[in-house]
């Protein structure tokens, strides 16, 4: 049975998508069905002469589907044959993978680097197909090079290397290549210069950029890995395999030519993957996530707005990230820091997410930040979404049946609710949806601010052994017996069915200048944003890695607690709170308004 060829995804500008599965005109009418119906995430119905006209012309069709109609029969057809493209196949898979892959690119990367980089298209892209580390490694004796055996601390000069034999049954990151200039651990290189932002993997010439994908690093050490990449390129332009041709049709159609006839094509603007509108699924349904959140917007924006060439800007945000005195305990992600250097560049506008004065809510203003919080939801107010989205209720049990929400809250209704960070989105969505309110989970910075006065200065290592002797929560089983401590190890279904309650004698509250409340404990934590960030109440840092505060502060978007979890399995409770920002004319001479209460009610 033949394989299935992959489709090649083309945006329209409103959530709609044509997976293209060639650039036949029976493949074309076929994607043109699809993005009108299976793929179709409006409201709006599309034209089928628009869609079809849409889909031509981002091929470089200018004249639309009348236009394409006779080109391909008249000159794309007679293209392909003159240029020995004989049949569609996967350029990029190795045809015979052992070892170690060399490079890892995706046709998204080459169409990027084609059409959207502003630079000279090449004639030949080194994509690895057929060549694995120990090809690089048995061809560089015969450019003059020299394969050793890595060596830990400070390199060897070029004279002093012995030649190693190599053997494919030894780890290929056990080898290392040296010339005069640089050695290179091939095994590194898909990690470090696997990329198209450089030249080093384009056309086999001496010239050209390189780029190793490298951060926070010194001047010298990016010296040396440029080097080192230099060297890459010498091998691989000896290496008769893995290459594909570039041949381009037009501005924004090109193939690319395997061996023996095979071939793929990208166009302009394509995209590997069809668009995962919820990417918190299975956890939370569609109709458990807003498009118009931040997280969703930024992904809604990157899939059908963003234009440009998005290997280079993120790399471009990386770089900044620490140039700009970023650091690993500080990293907010990949996304986070892509998001903040396109809207700083004017290329991303967050949706607005603001609203006026609502009852039952706080009202901060500090850092130039304002926004309105609530008090910490409840037991009561999640005891009132799970009655009115019994659909809810069922699916979590279907996918969470191991993390009940009964067992963590049978508490009064005015004690902090303990759910997972899908639990907290879920709610919050309904708040949105019931109230018209843009509520949301805080970010950690807004976290913070609110909190400002109750970061402590320095934890010592004996504050944090006191505040873990404190326990918060006491466990119980069906028939009503403590236990001392955490449980003993038991069956999952087992432990699901203990109660997990707050030992009260234990809660301690803490009130910040804002207004924000929270329970001062080692074992309770509050989700923010993004998924799995919880911070923790007493040491404001990650709530996963809490007892590690006395060593380091560890950022809560950095350290995520899994977000499927309630805290339970730890002793812990993770509860939540919702803000939203204030809109202009909400304004107090002390920064400070309106109690919060009860969102949910």
């Amino acid at each position: 049975m033949a394989r299935q060829k992959p489709n090649k995804f083309l945006p329209f500008d409103r959530y709609h998508v044509a997976p293209i599965g060639g650039i036949d005109p029976e493949s074309l009418k076929n994607a043109a069905k699809l993005a009108r119906t299976k793929y179709r995430d409006d409201e709006r119905k599309l034209p089928h002469s628009l869609v079809l006209n849409h889909i031509a012309k981002s091929l470089g069709f200018r004249a639309g589907w009348g236009g394409y109609v006779p080109d391909y029969r008249d000159r794309l057809e007679v293209f392909m044959r003159e240029h020995g493209l004989v049949s569609r196949s996967d350029v990029l898979s190795p045809v015979a993978p052992v070892g170690d892959a060399t490079v890892r690119l995706t046709y998204r990367q080459i169409a990027d680097r084609l059409f959207s980089s502003g630079h000279p298209m090449p004639k030949r892209i080194f994509v690895g197909a057929g060549v694995d580390v120990f090809d690089l490694l048995e061809a560089a004796p015969a450019q003059g090079l020299k394969v050793g055996f890595m060596t830990s601390g400070k390199s060897l000069a070029f004279a002093d290397v012995n030649p190693a034999r190599i053997d494919r049954t030894v780890p290929p990151a056990s080898y290392s290549i040296h010339s005069p200039e640089a050695e290179l651990c091939v095994s590194e290189a898909t990690f470090l210069f696997g990329n198209l932002i450089g030249d080093q993997l384009c056309d086999a010439g001496s010239g050209g950029r390189i780029v190793a994908q490298a951060y926070n690093i010194d001047d010298a050490s990016r010296e040396g890995l440029r080097a080192s990449g230099r060297l890459l390129r010498r091998i691989l332009e000896a290496c008769p395999s893995g290459w594909v041709e570039v041949i381009p049709y037009n501005d924004r159609l090109a193939f690319l030519k395997g061996p023996g006839g095979g071939y793929e094509f990208v166009f302009k603007g394509m995209r590997d993957a069809a668009f995962r509108r919820n990417v918190h699924a299975p956890f939370l349904r569609d109709k458990d996530v807003s498009k118009s959140e931040d997280a969703n917007d930024f992904e809604l924006h990157l899939y059908f707005n963003y234009r440009g060439w998005l290997e280079s800007d993120r790399h471009e945000a990386e770089t900044a990230f620490y140039a700009n005195g970023g650091s690993l305990a500080t990293y907010p992600g990949a996304d986070e820091i892509l998001k903040s250097r396109l809207a700083c560049n004017g290329r991303y506008d967050p949706p607005p997410k603001k609203a006026s004065s609502r009852p039952r809510y706080t009202l901060a203003e500090r850092a130039r930040h304002r926004l309105f919080f609530s008090e910490l939801v409840t037991v009561g107010q999640l005891n009132r979404f799970l009655y009115h989205n019994p659909d809810y209720v069922a699916h979590r049990r279907r996918v969470l049946g191991d993390e009940p929400l009964e067992t963590v809250n049978d508490e009064p209704p005015h004690l902090p609710a303990a759910t997972t960070w899908y639990d907290a989105k879920a709610y919050a969505r309904w708040i949105k949806r019931t109230q018209r309110l843009p509520v949301r989970l805080p970010t950690e910075e807004e976290y913070l601010i609110l909190a400002a006065d109750l970061i402590p200065d320095q934890i010592s290592g004996e504050e944090l052994r006191e505040a873990f002797g404190k326990r918060l929560c006491v466990f119980f089983d069906a028939q009503g017996n403590r236990f001392d401590g955490h449980p003993p190890y038991m069956s999952r279904p087992g432990f699901a069915r203990l109660q997990c309650r707050y030992d009260r004698d234990r809660i301690e509250w803490a009130e910040a200048a804002t207004g924000l409340k929270t329970i001062r404990s080692a074992w309770f934590g509050e989700w923010l944003f993004p998924v799995g960030a919880a911070i923790n109440g007493l040491f404001m840092c990650s709530q996963y890695n809490v007892h590690l505060a006395a060593e380091t502060r560890i950022s809560a978007e950095r350290g995520r607690f899994p977000a499927s979890s309630t805290g339970k399995y730890s002793s812990m409770k993770i509860g939540f709170r919702l803000v939203y920002e204030a809109a202009i004319g909400n304004s107090t001479s002390s920064g400070v308004s309106g109690r919060s209460g009860d969102p949910g009610r």
